[in-house]
């Protein structure tokens, strides 16, 4: 294939008459024809999510997900809330619903607006529930169908294409993501198709206006999925570029006008249909400081997870902390010493053609930039005296809030790329082969021989293949969810006009404590109330993003009663005042501790004393409505309450520091209530 082939010149076409009704008739069903076959590609790559989601999509679609908890269980939020906002003329970038009365800055989240807005009619018709599934198996297949897309127009074998959309749509980076609940990463169509724009117009096949709007369109669309990933593009493009220049320069001398050119009309498109979504970032309301992910720097590759899978069948402290509770599957970097294999091979096979030695030089650097700052060997060991480009690149603005793992996602692509050009490259020259020894291709002793070869290239693809996916344990583990009884209970609807109920539950949902059910019972009850809290990163008292909060804070005690760590703190005046804080800075209508997290029982007590009342038992959880709550129940009260809890012996025996959890809330609560009542 010719790196440069140049259309001709608009000054030496004529010009071409208005196209007859049927000839528009002819290309109308051309186009229809186009968008109906892309379709059918597009669903021949859900199969494989289908399967990997089969304990979802075998009759529980709406009560099935890998996990209600961590990021698994956040995506369900950031599937319903733009579907919400749609309806109720909100931002899809500000939520008020979570951390009540200040909101969410969802720009400073990874959201993933677009995946939202996109399947909102299935969100409004199906539930969240069905909707996030729907993304799941999705999000792998349109990352797919965009490396074959960009695949199939640069080689002329249609089943290479094939070949290098699987790789990169079902590899180890997408599918991990895929399971923890990270739609915006492993929603990776854009970038294939942005390296086929850069491709078309490196090349002369693409005029600049139009090259330009497209690329300026993906660009946006990219941005509204994940501009982490958008930035981790832009690095990758300029390496590429790079590359072009080493083994191309003539390739850039005789079309930077052009590409040039196109770049500045797609920073025109984007910075006009980005203005507001960047300026939510970068300074709206709950904004974050700096990265929102502190120490995400040193999160690089290990040199071993690329040919080593680890120990894929046991379960993962990190996967659980994300989301996904099954077994580990193999690291995102994993490729396997047989695509390892088929990759050098394609190079040596595909050498001739520039592209291939552009894109894998590019990919051997994005792969360098993905280990990060510190380069990792084995286990916890690492080599911080060996520099790696990441520890300078990774400190510069917005750089900073970049994660280098992600980097492996463009790896990937470049990779799935050149192995599909080696297997066009291969395929044409068997093709040149069998034409030199059989002058007659219509033969049947030449057929034979084209099934056999191309057969045998496939079957070398597929044996490569197999490998990476014994490392997923198909299909994923999953869990039912269900919306908790109390729900309906504590946030009755009002009458017309009536505020919308927040809740303080707990397990507390905040970052640091990992709890996103609250979310998930509030995207499945369609934002009937509002949440004191979060499993969302927000901006603490120095506008950085908050973990535990400050020493005697109200978050910092709920993320100490609701996660494990040392011994409970005793009961103390400060901890009474900072839950009544708690409760009346954030309009709490409703407090709700569940059966779950570090001491329910001893935070039902604090709450009792916090509030001056006894809890409800209902449904399974301890609840407190706040709307006839004890009137003139002073500072002085709460701070002496404390007493009261001492006083309680009966009820605190049945409480203890390890074997706290598993006691009988309903025990406790029933002895919390006779001796309130005596």
């Amino acid at each position: 294939m010719p790196w440069a082939e140049r259309e001709v010149p608009l000054t030496l076409v004529p010009p071409t008459p208005p196209p007859a009704a049927g000839v528009r008739a002819g290309t109308g069903r051309r186009v229809a024809a186009i968008v109906a076959a892309n379709i059918g590609v597009i669903a021949v790559f859900c199969l494989p999510g289908v399967l990997l989601w089969w304990h979802a999509w075998d009759g529980h679609l709406g009560t099935t997900l890998a996990c209600a908890c961590g990021d698994s269980g956040q995506q369900v939020w950031f599937i319903e809330w733009p579907a919400y906002a749609l309806q109720h003329g909100l931002s899809p970038f500000f939520s008020g619903a979570l951390w009540a009365p200040d909101g969410v800055n969802l720009s400073s989240n990874a959201s993933s607006p677009l995946v939202g807005i996109t399947l909102a009619p299935v969100t409004w018709l199906a539930g969240p529930v069905v909707a996030t599934n729907l993304a799941l198996v999705l999000a792998p297949a349109l990352s797919a169908w965009g490396c074959w897309f960009a695949c199939r127009r640069m080689v002329g074998w249609a089943p290479a294409a094939w070949i290098g959309g699987l790789l990169f749509g079902y590899s180890p980076f997408v599918v991990d993501n895929d399971a923890t609940g990270h739609v915006g990463l492993a929603l990776l169509v854009v970038p294939p198709l942005m390296m086929l724009v850069a491709y078309r117009l490196l090349t002369g096949r693409s005029r600049k206006l139009p090259g330009g709007i497209a690329l300026g369109f993906f660009i946006v669309v990219q941005f509204m999925i994940s501009s982490e990933m958008l930035v981790v593009t832009a690095v990758v493009g300029a390496l590429a570029l790079a590359g072009t220049a080493l083994w191309a320069p003539g390739q850039i001398a005789g079309s930077w006008r052009t590409a040039g050119g196109a770049l500045l009309i797609a920073l025109g498109v984007a910075g006009a249909a980005l203005a507001l979504p960047v300026w939510f970032t970068l300074a709206g309301p709950q904004h974050i400081v700096g990265s929102p992910w502190p120490g995400i720097q040193i999160e690089g590759n290990r040199l071993v997870d690329v040919v080593i899978p680890g120990r894929t069948s046991v379960p993962s402290t990190y996967l659980q902390f994300g989301g996904y509770e099954g077994p580990a599957g193999p690291p995102v970097a994993y490729l396997g010493l047989l695509v390892l294999a088929l990759t050098v091979a394609a190079v040596v096979v595909a050498w001739h053609r520039r592209t291939a030695r552009i894109l894998a030089t590019t990919a051997l650097a994005t792969m360098v930039l993905s280990l990060g700052a510190v380069l990792w060997t084995t286990g916890s060991a690492l080599h911080d005296r060996l520099w790696l480009p990441w520890s300078a690149l990774g400190s510069l603005p917005v750089l900073d809030e970049v994660g280098p793992q992600r980097f492996t996602a463009l790896a990937d692509l470049l990779v799935a790329t050149v192995v599909a050009l080696g297997l066009d490259a291969c395929w044409l020259a068997t093709k040149r082969w069998r034409s030199a020894r059989e002058p007659m291709p219509g033969t049947g002793r030449h057929r034979a021989l084209t099934i056999a070869i191309a057969g045998a290239l496939l079957a070398l693809c597929v044996a490569a293949l197999v490998p990476i996916w014994a490392t997923y344990h198909t299909p994923l583990t999953t869990r039912s969810v269900t919306r908790p009884g109390w729900v309906a209970t504590v946030t009755r609807p009002g009458g017309p006009g009536a505020a919308t109920p927040v809740l303080l539950v707990y397990p507390f949902p905040m970052s640091a404590t990992l709890n996103a059910e609250p979310l998930v019972w509030q995207a499945m009850s369609s934002m009937s109330f509002s949440l004191a809290g979060g499993y969302m990163k927000v901006p603490g008292p120095d506008g950085r993003a908050l973990v535990l909060g400050p020493a005697r804070s109200p978050e910092h005690l709920l993320a100490m009663l609701s996660i494990g760590g040392g011994p409970l703190p005793a009961p103390a005046p400060w901890q009474i005042e900072a839950l009544w804080d708690e409760v009346t800075s954030s309009g709490t209508s409703a407090v709700v501790v569940t059966d779950a997290g570090r001491a329910p029982s001893y935070t039902a007590e604090l709450f009792t004393a916090a509030l001056g009342r006894a809890p409800r038992w209902s449904s399974g959880a301890w609840t407190w409505e706040l709307a006839g709550a004890r009137a003139g129940w002073t500072a002085t009260m709460r701070a002496t309450s404390i007493l009261d809890i001492e006083a309680l012996g009966n009820c605190r025996n049945l409480i203890g520091p390890a074997a706290d959890r598993w006691r009988s809330v309903d025990t406790v609560n029933r002895c919390i209530v006779a001796q309130e009542s005596a």
